[in-house]
């Protein structure tokens, strides 16, 4: 790497990503319907 990202290559680079909010309760859990992405993350089938 010749130098470090700037903001803007970073804000470039994240762009197209999913976001979601995920609202975890105080046992850890969270609802799979609210937050699909992270749920497949959290499984290990982001990529399928």
């Amino acid at each position: 790497m010749k130098r470090k990202p700037s903001a803007l290559d970073w804000s470039n680079l994240i762009q197209g990503l999913p976001t979601e909010t995920v609202v975890i309760d105080q046992d850890g859990h969270f609802d799979e319907t609210v937050s699909p992405h992270f749920a497949k993350w959290m499984k290990g089938t982001a990529n399928d």
